[in-house]
This record gives structure tokens, sequence and C-alpha cells, in this order.
């Protein structure tokens, strides 16, 4: 569910949410003025790591795609006697 865009979604207003709550158990909401600069932060700090590690992962088939070699399956073009 992750992949799609509905799961970004989600998974971006979950991070928030819980931005939200660490922060205000943690202190760091004391007034609105902080509260905002604290949302845009994570904010950042989530849509840079979604960043990173949807290149890594091109990057990652981009390496494996080149490193197989090509697949023989079944018996290589032998019959079966009997």
């Amino acid at each position: 569910m992750g992949n799609g865009v509905i799961g970004k979604i989600l998974y971006f207003w979950i991070f928030i949410l819980g931005g939200l709550f660490f922060a205000k158990v943690l202190g760091f909401a004391k007034d609105d003025k902080s509260t905002i600069v604290f949302l845009i932060a994570i904010a950042l700090v989530y849509i840079v790591f979604q960043i990173f590690r949807t290149l890594g992962k091109k990057k990652r088939a981009e390496q494996a795609a080149a490193s197989k070699p090509p697949v023989r399956k079944g018996m290589s073009g032998k019959r079966k006697k009997g």
C-alpha cells in the first residue's frame, strides 16, 4: 500500500501526527509559531527522506539489472529420454 500515491499521503499524515505528538510531549510545541516551524521542518525531513529512498531504490534496481547474467530455465534445450 505504501507504493501508491494514497499510501504515501497516508504515511505522510501519520508521520506529521506522530511528530506533533512527540513535539507536545517533549515540549517543542509551546506556541503557534514554534509549532508551525516544527511542522515545516518535519515535513521537509519526510520529503527529503522519501526522495533519497526513491533514488536509492532506482539505483539498486539499475545495479541489479546490470549485474545479472542471462538465466536459462529448464533443461537447457535437452529432451528427456524414456
